[in-house]
């Protein structure tokens, strides 16, 4: 525990803290300041009188000071809510982008595949209608294959139609990946904005107490 000898308006005291000189002496010549401030603007109050409205003053400083306080780490607890909000749409706005382009790919992935089937059996289909033709088989299985040929161009056509509004609707999930991008940047600037409110709120804090405790 430290022990020093300190003096308040002229007279000396011994002061015991478990705090460092230097915070000790900074007491000392707060309270000394203000009792000196106060006698002289009234020298008739006594030693008595001007240590209860210094202890006053004090205490007034105090809890005015820790209201300030109290103020500002609600403004500190309002920034982090809007910081935690802020990742969470962050993350959201990511995850739809990523669900998009997913099921995007496998659409145009299915529609693909069944366009790729369809153009195979139709090259069977004409090489059986040569094959017959060369022979000069029967008209009539000539006739079954080229229905079975005109099926399938239906088929082909269908597909084709599928895979082009696949291809549209592409377009149109670029656009919106494209708009949940700027979404992203903007959620991105707004944290940021709030990451640097964050830290003047918390530098006003320091220098408040800094403030307080050179008083």
């Amino acid at each position: 525990m430290n022990v020093i000898t300190i003096k308040i308006n002229g007279i000396e005291y011994s002061l015991r803290g478990e705090e460092k000189e230097e915070y000790l002496r900074t007491v000392e010549k707060y309270v000394d300041k203000k009792i000196k401030n106060i006698m002289e603007n009234n020298e008739k109050l006594s030693t008595a009188d001007a240590a209860i409205l210094t202890a006053l003053n004090v205490a007034d400083d105090m809890f005015k000071t820790g209201y300030e306080n109290d103020e500002l780490v609600d403004q500190v607890e309002i920034y982090k809510k809007r910081e935690s909000d802020l990742k969470s749409e962050l993350q959201k706005s990511k995850n739809e982008i990523e669900e998009i382009k997913k099921n995007n790919q496998i659409e145009c992935d299915k529609l693909n595949e069944s366009l790729l089937k369809s153009n195979n059996e139709k090259n069977e289909l004409l090489a059986e209608i040569k094959e017959l033709k060369a022979l000069k088989e029967k008209d009539v299985q000539v006739e079954e294959l080229t229905e079975q040929l005109a099926l399938m161009e239906n088929e082909i056509k269908k597909y084709k139609s599928m895979y082009e509004k696949c291809a549209s609707e592409n377009k149109d999930f670029k656009f919106t990946i494209h708009s949940l991008k700027y979404k992203v940047i903007d959620l991105e600037n707004k944290y940021l904005e709030n990451q640097i409110d964050l830290a003047k709120t918390k530098k006003q804090i320091v220098k408040d107490l800094k403030e307080n405790r050179k008083k």
